[in-house]
């Protein structure tokens, strides 16, 4: 997914009334854990001459553990 899309979907959901939903993370496939949202950001490497870019990955960190989750199945996917 690129940040666009994830635009896209978030851009959609406030037209939709829905700016004000939290922002949590699913982790592992089977038997998940819901998680809060640690922080949001991208980091810089350092390139074959010493110099540092940015990385063209925009991370999402796992916060706190809240609870048990879910199946993925269970969940109305919005886009992919």
């Amino acid at each position: 997914m690129t940040v666009q899309e994830l635009f896209e979907i978030l851009e959609e959901m406030i037209e939709n009334g829905a700016g004000h939903y939290e922002v949590k993370l699913l982790m592992q496939p089977n038997y998940p854990f819901i998680y809060t949202v640690g922080s949001v950001g991208v980091r810089e490497i350092e390139d074959e001459f010493g110099d540092f870019q940015e990385e063209e990955v925009l991370y999402l960190t796992e916060g706190r553990q809240e609870s048990y989750g879910f199946k993925e199945e269970e969940l109305h996917n919005l886009r992919f």
